[in-house]
């Protein structure tokens, strides 16, 4: 488990047989490889975080209606929260993968009232990274890195290839992890009125 950014970065110069920077705050300081790390790392964790539907980055929250008008299609409009990433969908309505909407801007649009949006959020701190993800973001840390570090391309398509593999086994471990309720089919809601036989949702 990664106890810091730093320390993440320096997993990833390790399989690149390059220098550790130090466990410091500011360790790109001063630091020409340190000052990559910190460019490419971000992205590269927006990107890693929105590929999946994460169940250690992916929450729930009620959204608060907006003033102003909706567009065609869709009456009511909701402030995103302000860590949101990606939407996973939105809660509620009876139907079956919740109620349309589309994002516009900072904005989701819908005419679902109220509004619950599962979604992916922006998580930063690495301690809460599974092991596996965490190589992965190693991997794809390395392979930014390579060519800056030695200039060496076979490196930077080793460390490619197995990010993509590593990221696919996090995933995979991640959904191991899970045991969701089954959703209805949209049969199933139009039967039951959007609750179960046993009139809680459960339509098992």
């Amino acid at each position: 488990m990664a106890t810091s950014v730093v320390w993440l970065y320096n997993m990833a110069l390790g399989w690149l047989g390059g220098h550790q920077l130090p466990s410091v705050q500011a360790a790109w300081e001063n630091s020409t490889i340190g000052e990559l790390c910190q460019a490419y790392y971000p992205q590269l964790l927006l990107e890693s975080l929105e590929a999946k539907n994460w169940s250690f980055a992916t929450k729930s929250q009620d959204l608060s209606l907006k003033p102003g008008p909706g567009r065609e299609g869709y009456r009511l409009r909701y402030g995103l929260p302000s860590d949101y990433l990606r939407a996973v969908r939105l809660e509620g309505g009876g139907l079956p993968g919740g109620p349309s909407f589309i994002i516009e801007g900072d904005d989701l649009l819908t005419n679902a009232e109220p509004a619950r949006l599962v979604f992916v959020f922006r998580l930063e701190d690495p301690k809460r990274f599974p092991p596996a993800f965490t190589s992965a973001l190693a991997y794809g840390l390395a392979a930014f890195l390579a060519p800056a570090n030695a200039n060496d391309q076979r490196d930077k398509a080793d460390c490619q290839q197995k990010y993509v593999i590593t990221l696919e086994e996090a995933w995979a471990r991640d959904r191991q992890a899970q045991r969701p309720a089954p959703r209805p089919s949209a049969w199933q809601t139009a039967r039951h009125g959007g609750f179960g036989p046993r009139g809680n949702g459960d339509f098992s």
